[in-house]
């Protein structure tokens, strides 16, 4: 004697397995509302343990405006004509909500693509983001951090 197939329990009981499996998302990571929502404004770039910043790094400004867009104004002060110019698509947490990566869209000189930048955050506070750029050292670069303030 056989029991026949049930295909719709089965499905069921696979549907509630992977809808209360939790998937790592943005909004998961512990500082989250820290971050989102915020106009962080450059105020300094350091490599290699030197402060590099230009007077056209100052206005620059870094939003996170939800749990996947982000925006990076490039600020006014700066001239970009005829270098390559970047567009803010998405970010989302790595590594243990330890590395931020950025995706960008260029355009210029002849150029089109997508970049990626992984920055770790090295500190997160009400009123001050660093970040401390994660392949450098991995591709024997120098190590550039950025502060921003709000």
């Amino acid at each position: 004697m056989y029991k026949k197939f049930n295909g719709g329990i089965c499905c069921a009981l696979l549907f509630l397995l992977f809808s209360t499996t939790s998937c790592k998302k943005n909004e998961d990571f512990p500082g989250f509302d820290l971050l989102v929502d915020k106009e962080w404004k450059l105020t300094g770039v350091i490599e290699d343990g030197r402060d590099v910043t230009e007077p056209c790094d100052v206005d620059d400004v870094l939003i996170f405006e939800n749990d996947k867009d982000f925006s990076y104004e490039f600020g006014e002060i700066c001239d970009d004509a005829g270098t390559i110019v970047g567009t803010a698509k998405t970010w989302d947490m790595r590594e243990n909500y330890r590395v931020v990566r950025l995706k960008f869209g260029f355009r210029g000189e002849g150029t089109v693509g997508n970049g990626w930048e992984y920055w770790e955050i090295t500190e997160l506070t009400e009123t001050q983001l660093i970040l401390t750029e994660d392949t450098a050292e991995k591709n024997n670069l120098p190590v550039v951090i950025r502060r921003y303030e709000l």
